[in-house]
C-alpha cells in the first residue's frame, strides 16, 4: 500500500487499483502521469458509517453515481459519494 504522495514523489510508473465506472469493477491501469499541487491546508475528513476515516484535500474529486459524475470533496454535502460495499 502506497499513499497518493509517495506514488508522485517517487515518480511510481507501475500500475494502481481503480474503479471501472462503466463495468462497476476494480481493474489496474498505469499511472498516466504525476502532479503535486501547493499544500493550502484545506484538508478534510470524511466519516464513513463504519467509522472509518478518510482524509483529502478539497479538490480531491469523489465519484457520485446518483449523478453520474465527480465532485471536489469541498463541494460534497455528506450523503452523496460512493461507497462500494464488498459483499
Amino acid at each position: 500500500v502506497k499513499k497518493i504522495s509517495e506514488i508522485c514523489n517517487s515518480k511510481y510508473k507501475g500500475k494502481v487499483l481503480s474503479y471501472n465506472i462503466v463495468e462497476n469493477k476494480n481493474e489496474w491501469n498505469s499511472i498516466n502521469s504525476h502532479s503535486i499541487m501547493s499544500n493550502k491546508n484545506d484538508w478534510y475528513e470524511i466519516e464513513l458509517e463504519d467509522g472509518t476515516i478518510l482524509r483529502a484535500t478539497g479538490n480531491h474529486r469523489i465519484w457520485i453515481p446518483d449523478l453520474l459524475c465527480y465532485r471536489e470533496v469541498k463541494d460534497l454535502t455528506g450523503e452523496e459519494f460512493l461507497l462500494k460495499n464488498e459483499d
